[in-house]
């Protein structure tokens, strides 16, 4: 993270948040405090990049004693992020960067002549969703959602399944962790609205770090993901 409604900021904002944080039990770099020395110069960094349909969002948020550090350089791919102040964050949307399954995804950020961060991550291979398609289903049954293997040389470290709030009977979001290796995760019986129209779930392959170096505050991560969409279907 989102029918195409997900391509919204606040949304593809918030699924970069739950990837991060479903993942330390994501999809960002914390120029925060992550263990390193003695350095006064710290910083809480969360960095996250997705491939949503081919279509690169990134996010990052530096901070220093809780506000929002704006005179950062961040680059991924050598493709300068720009900082937006009206959300606090350096954040953009659509290429550049080109990124694809299999690219390194650099991340460097600098302030003041001093590289905060310089790490890489691999983004994973696309998921492929093979269940569930279009159709009609019963919210009280169970539903198994099924993807292609991700083995291999590109393989993800995660695979994080999402159900929008807007589309779960509870009225919050749903959301289930799998190995990388993993190729279905079952959701429970009356996760669904119902009668709902035009629901979709959410698959992202995703790899993350936490070890950003001495200038990364403890939490601090970068995250990055292929996120790929199932078909519409309906719930009775």
């Amino acid at each position: 993270m989102y029918g195409m409604h997900f391509f919204k900021e606040s949304t593809m904002r918030h699924r970069l948040i739950m990837l991060v944080l479903l993942c330390s039990a994501i999809l960002f770099v914390s120029c925060g405090d992550s263990g390193g020395g003695g350095s006064s110069d710290i910083y809480e960094i969360d960095v996250g990049v997705m491939v949503v349909s081919g279509t690169p969002w990134i996010f990052a948020e530096v901070l220093k004693s809780g506000s929002p550090v704006s005179d950062c350089t961040v680059e991924v791919n050598t493709t300068d992020i720009p900082y937006d102040g009206g959300s606090g964050e350096y954040r953009k949307m659509g290429a550049p960067p080109t990124i694809i399954a299999g690219d390194t995804v650099n991340l460097i950020i600098t302030r003041g002549g001093k590289t905060l961060v310089n790490k890489t991550l691999t983004m994973p291979d696309a998921p492929v969703i093979t269940a569930p398609t279009a159709g009609t289903y019963n919210a009280n049954q169970v539903m198994d959602v099924t993807w292609n293997s991700l083995a291999g040389a590109n393989e993800p470290e995660f695979i994080m399944i999402q159900v929008e709030e807007t589309d779960t009977a509870s009225g919050s979001e749903y959301s289930g962790m799998e190995i990388g290796t993993a190729t279905s995760h079952t959701i429970p019986a009356n996760t669904f609205d119902a009668p709902k129209s035009n629901i979709q779930i959410m698959v992202f392959a995703g790899n993350r770090t936490t070890s950003l170096g001495e200038y990364a505050k403890s939490g601090s991560e970068f995250g990055v993901a292929y996120v790929t969409m199932s078909d519409l279907f309906d719930t009775i």
